[in-house]
């Protein structure tokens, strides 16, 4: 069964632990039924989805780009990752369980630490790049945590975590499934709020961002100015149909190429004139470069004192029970074999 997810050089985590997670839970996923494809965990059910054989979706969720054409066609749905999914979808209800990181918690080792120390904060990896969060996190007290790195040994950081800030949404994700408090933070335009309400509402929690203060002057021009990827769009008081419908509208297919280079073309624009603006700013003005960084972490530290999330455990174990079922039935159905040892 192959496998088709979003990859990217820079190894975002969410993305990154397809490339093991399966393997770890299917004993036989590279060597049997080879002739469809799992679309795993990410925000991947859009306009490019490969169409050269059926597909399997397990977790994925809508929240970029226009939605599929021919979705009703070789699709086999397991499990989308929320109820803002499965609408855009035309789904049944009941296809809505969660994020596909929910299956982590099936595996040996996955329990809570018995101990836990620290708090950490885990940027976007599209905000890290031209951004001061090291000195920023190191200001604060905090642990500043790459989601670039290591999927293996961020979630070891995230499990004996007391606390986790997260501005990348499976850094939230992760600190939940692993039963740590988590505070989600926003500063920048790579924030979607769809796919985050699609997986809060999936688990019962609403989703509250906090702003965070951007640590660099190239930090602060791209957040103000960047062409935004994804919709920001508010909590679904006017109900999960209507913020559907909002999202078909701004990403539908009309004008998709002259929207995608616009964003292109400005999105290096952008970033250019703030790469520049911010060396020269380093070089004769080292004095509100490291005011502007120290305001970064002074944010950081008052945010550490925000009320945090953690999903209520009776949600916790219904929706894994209904992820594990979601995985046993389509491993059942494609004759795959699951891993003993698992948490089933």
């Amino acid at each position: 069964m192959n496998l088709h997810y979003f990859f990217d050089h820079q190894n975002n985590i969410g993305d990154a632990l397809n490339a093991w997670l399966w393997d770890a839970l299917l004993a036989d996923r590279a060597t049997q039924a080879e002739n469809v494809r799992l679309c795993g965990i990410g925000t991947i059910l859009n306009h490019t989805l490969p169409t050269d054989r059926p597909l399997v979706i397990m977790s994925s969720g809508v929240g970029y780009g226009p939605l599929p054409v021919d979705r009703a066609q070789n699709w086999d749905v397991a499990a989308v990752r929320g109820p803002l999914s499965a609408h855009c979808l035309n789904l049944d209800r009941d296809k809505a369980i969660t994020d596909g990181a929910m299956l982590l918690s099936l595996l040996p080792g996955s329990a809570p630490a018995p101990r836990r120390s620290g708090i950490l904060f885990i940027p976007h990896y599209m905000a890290v790049d031209g951004a001061a969060w090291p000195q920023a996190c190191a200001m604060a007290g905090i642990e500043f945590v790459d989601p670039r790195s290591d999927s293996h040994a961020i979630i070891a950081k995230i499990r004996s975590a007391e606390l986790v800030i997260a501005n990348a949404m499976h850094g939230a994700i992760l600190a939940d499934v692993l039963r740590t408090p988590w505070i989600a933070a926003t500063f920048d335009p790579m924030s979607n709020s769809f796919k985050w309400n699609d997986w809060c509402l999936s688990m019962d929690l609403r989703y509250r961002p906090h702003t965070l203060l951007p640590s660099t002057l190239y930090d602060a021009v791209k957040h103000r100015a960047l062409p935004r990827s994804g919709d920001d769009l508010p909590h679904p008081a006017r109900g999960i149909a209507a913020l559907s419908r909002q999202f078909q509208h701004s990403n539908r297919a009309a004008g998709l190429g002259t929207r995608l280079l616009y964003r292109k073309i400005a999105s290096r624009a952008v970033r250019e004139i703030a790469a520049r603006l911010d060396g020269l700013e380093q070089r004769f003005a080292t004095g509100p470069s490291q005011r502007r960084t120290a305001e970064a972490a002074a944010a950081l530290h008052t945010l550490a004192s925000a009320p945090a999330m953690l999903s209520d455990e009776r949600v916790f174990h219904r929706q894994r029970e209904r992820m594990a079922g979601a995985l046993l039935t389509m491993a059942n159905r494609y004759g795959l074999t699951l891993h003993s040892g698992l948490g089933l």
